[in-house]
């Protein structure tokens, strides 16, 4: 049963996915850096899903879903069509494990928690500055520029990134290396 609740998890409500009957057990462990990735590039509008047969992530959007109730797929690209066929299968078969979501996946708390980290008395406070009003993302970025602060974010993002896929992948009984 998942349940992101982790640390690195923002405010909303818990997500619980129980896998369909019998595909529970993959025969190859999947990758944590790529399930990483995935959940790092994911944004509004798109969902991925993990193919329990193959271990495949498939990514869905919602121009995806639109082209599917709406198109005629004959008049699509080859390309668009293979893709779609897949997203339609999955989405019927329900032989597939959601990813957490970017709402599940609360960016801010994170900026949040990495900026709690920074010893530098002026440099914290500024951070903590930057994610609170408009255009947050924006200043946060500039202010871990200003001091010399990216690479250390982007160190912290990817653990964070990494501990929400550890814990997702042990919740949903995926083996992974």
């Amino acid at each position: 049963l998942l349940a992101i609740t982790h640390s690195f998890r923002g405010a909303g409500e818990p997500r619980s996915v129980r896998p369909p009957p019998g595909i529970g057990d993959m025969r190859k462990p999947v990758s944590l850096e790529e399930i990483a990735d995935t959940l790092e590039m994911l944004s509004e509008g798109t969902e991925a899903f993990l193919v329990m047969e193959t271990g495949e992530i498939i990514l869905v959007t919602d121009d995806d879903r639109t082209e599917l109730e709406s198109s005629d797929m004959e008049s699509i690209p080859e390309w668009q069509r293979d893709h779609l066929a897949k997203v339609r299968d999955i989405l019927e078969t329900g032989k597939v494990i959601p990813f957490p979501s970017s709402f599940d996946i609360h960016e801010w708390s994170i900026m949040e928690r990495f900026s709690n980290t920074i010893t530098d008395q002026d440099a914290r406070d500024s951070l903590i500055d930057a994610i609170h009003g408009k255009g947050a993302f924006r200043m946060f970025r500039n202010t871990c520029e200003r001091f010399h602060l990216r690479e250390t974010w982007h160190a912290y993002r990817r653990s964070a990134y990494e501990e929400i896929a550890r814990e997702w992948l042990q919740d949903n009984e995926i083996t992974f290396t």
